[in-house]
């Protein structure tokens, strides 16, 4: 089931997060350091609007969505009519406090509008492929998460090709209306449905017991994500924080794409194995999902730092491109590290109705994160904001797995995290011994080189695994 659900998913799990990923790069491309700083520190500020005002009830939609009877299903719909709303209005006040308290900016109608605009609907955007993959409406969810990205990009793109002088107010448009398409476009799809105010009480009241936690680990979890960029900014200005946009969003992006793979089947199937046949077996389906999160995880983490000196001297723009290859390394630690914990042993306290240990645990990373960052700028500058974030965050990873072991039934897959770092290994010594590409083509054939290398490194690894699956495959082409 896990495997055929995350096959599903699949589409969304790769153009989205790939979209996002050339994105980061692009954009270093079209826009100076100044504009690029605006716009991730924006993008930046959308993710602590939505962690703010909607993540809460997100997490209460992708744990109980579903639950009750008609009457319940009706307040849940009102509660989320009702917070969306909330939710567009803050979005519009949080951007211009960050416009002009932050960053420092004046205030312009058309960066004001653009800004608010972006946080808004890639805010409910958010919250609406999280209510999809509860609802496992795995169409709205592809919708929801390809659109967004790819059309923005594309947007950008054209706009470039037609000699406008691209700034962070173009780029905020660009994703706000790409954004917007992929919300019209998924609304019939996703089950959402109009009900009045009134019924909303018996759900928000439900959703803030559980979500009210999750609401300050999610404010923990925006400080740990992004103090090297406000921190940078705040110690070296708008510029400097623009120039390691590049290494920090190639790494935290390539670990959140390999992530992104696996995960977003994995915790549904936990809580439908927790409802149907109890505790055991939803700790057991979450260990599962753990393995093939590794199993996901390792070779791309390994692979991107294999050639981090390739995809730095080759595509990231020239402004930029120092800086990235100092950072990207730390950078791929600090995804890595956090990606697997949001994923993994964080969700065996959501699971267990234990939201609190999260908050607890984000409240530390947040805290290890800030304090690596502000030691790391005064230490080494830029550069030694990110690796410090990076220590931070390991850290907390540390914690997590820790305090996750003592939870009744959690299990860390031991024998396939040692297959797949044994595969990941093997899969480095060859991207080694590849030598530096010479160009792009040569960078995509070491990138397929080190896939092929992995895949085959795991079916060793693997062997009656891997003949069951040939053996299926042959009969179903014979």
């Amino acid at each position: 089931m896990l495997i055929r659900q995350t096959l599903l998913y699949l589409p969304a799990q790769i153009i989205g997060p790939l979209a996002q990923f050339l994105a980061i790069i692009a954009w270093a491309w079209w826009l100076p350091p100044m504009g690029m700083g605006a716009f991730t520190l924006l993008t930046a500020a959308q993710e602590l609007g939505y962690l703010l005002f909607l993540s809460w009830f997100s997490a209460y939609a992708l744990r109980h969505y579903g639950e009750g009877d008609a009457a319940e299903r009706a307040s849940y719909h009102a509660a989320e009519n009702l917070i969306i709303a909330l939710a567009g209005a803050l979005n519009f006040i949080l951007s211009l406090i960050v416009i002009a308290l932050v960053l420092d900016l004046p205030p312009s109608p058309g960066l004001v509008i653009a800004a608010g605009l972006f946080m808004t609907t890639r805010s409910v955007n958010n919250h609406m492929a999280e209510r999809a993959r509860a609802a496992q409406r795995i169409g709205a969810y592809t919708i929801l998460q390809i659109t967004g990205p790819a059309l923005g990009l594309a947007t950008g793109f054209m706009l470039h090709l037609a000699g406008i002088h691209l700034n962070a107010t173009w780029a905020l448009l660009a994703y706000a209306l790409a954004h917007g398409l992929a919300i019209a476009a998924a609304l019939p799809l996703t089950g959402m449905a109009l009900a009045p105010p009134r019924k909303a009480a018996p759900v928000l009241k439900k959703a803030l017991s559980y979500g009210a936690p999750l609401l300050l680990a999610g404010g923990f979890s925006w400080v740990a994500l992004n103090a090297a960029r406000y921190v940078t900014e705040g110690f070296s200005g708008l510029a400097a924080a623009g120039l390691i946009a590049v290494g920090l969003g190639l790494g935290q992006r390539g670990a959140a794409f390999a992530a992104m793979f696996v995960t977003s089947a994995a915790f549904p199937l936990a809580v439908r194995a927790w409802r149907e046949e109890g505790p055991e077996a939803g700790m057991k389906q979450l260990s599962l999902g753990g393995a093939l999160l590794i199993a996901a995880l390792t070779p791309a983490v390994a692979g991107l730092y294999a050639i981090s000196g390739d995809v730095s001297r080759l595509l990231v723009a020239e402004n930029y491109r120092d800086i990235t290859l100092a950072v990207l390394p730390w950078a791929i630690l600090m995804g890595a590290a956090r990606n697997l914990r949001t994923h993994f042993p964080d969700q065996a306290f959501l699971l267990a109705d234990r939201p609190r240990v999260v908050m607890i645990i984000d409240a530390l990373d947040a805290a290890a994160t800030a304090a690596g960052a502000v030691t790391g700028i005064v230490l080494a500058g830029p550069a030694g904001a990110v690796a410090g974030a990076a220590l931070g965050a390991l850290c907390a990873a540390i914690a997590s797995f820790a305090r996750a072991a003592r939870q009744p039934h959690f299990a860390f897959p031991w024998a396939h995290a040692a297959r797949a770092i044994a595969a990941s290994a093997i899969m480095s010594a060859g991207l080694a011994l590849s030598g530096e590409a010479a160009h792009i083509a040569t960078l995509a054939a070491k990138v397929i080189l080190g896939a092929a290398i992995y895949a085959l490194a795991l079916a060793a690894l693997y062997p009656a695994q891997a003949r069951t699956a040939l053996a299926t495959l042959r009969a179903r082409l014979a």
